[in-house]
């Protein structure tokens, strides 16, 4: 089975043989998966839905244009499958051996950053520049992710990786380029 680890439903994390948990927070995990793959598809869609569907942080709309940056790793690839069925327009960034499997999760525009341009690619195809960034590679995609938002839009970063300054450092590119600090989120 398939669990989160909170048995109030408030409070995350856990190292127990055995444990209680609420009957709606738990699911068969699928024969097709090992249990290392099964612990990871929570984690990543639950990541990859918030980022894209909350209100304070993605709060996405269907016809909406969303770039997700690292579209092939494991919250990519689920955000742009979310994306996708929450009727968004996608442009997703990954390598070129993962344009074909990008594209079979359902993105509008795949840009293979090994030969593309990003942020000539998304401007291309998306000449306002789009409403979300959301960024599962992190810091070097921060300057380029910002050119590539529309001045009301909104970067969503998974991946803050240290704290050795790089959070306020990327904050204050952020405001220095007019994106309000209310519209720049760190998820992790």
């Amino acid at each position: 089975m398939i669990t989160w680890s909170s048995a109030d439903g408030k409070t995350w994390g856990s190292y127990a043989e055995f444990m209680r948990v609420s009957a709606t927070n738990v699911s068969l995990m699928p024969k097709s998966l090992t249990f290392a793959q099964a612990a990871v598809v929570p984690v990543a869609s639950l990541t990859a839905y918030q980022s894209l569907f909350h209100a304070q942080e993605g709060g996405m709309i269907p016809g909406q244009k969303v770039l997700i940056h690292g579209a092939a790793g494991g919250v990519g690839s689920f955000a742009v499958q979310f994306a996708k069925s929450g009727g968004l327009l996608v442009a997703a960034t990954c390598g070129t051996a993962n344009a074909e499997y990008v594209r079979s999760l359902g993105a509008d525009r795949v840009i293979d950053y090994k030969n593309e341009a990003a942020c000539e690619a998304v401007r291309d195809w998306s000449t306002e520049g789009v409403d979300v960034v959301l960024d599962a590679v992190g810091p070097p995609t921060l300057p380029q992710a910002l050119d590539m938002l529309r001045p009301t839009g909104r970067l969503v970063n998974i991946l803050t990786a240290t704290a050795d300054g790089d959070i306020e450092r990327d904050r204050q590119e952020a405001e220095r380029r007019g994106l309000p600090q209310d519209r720049f989120y760190d998820r992790f």
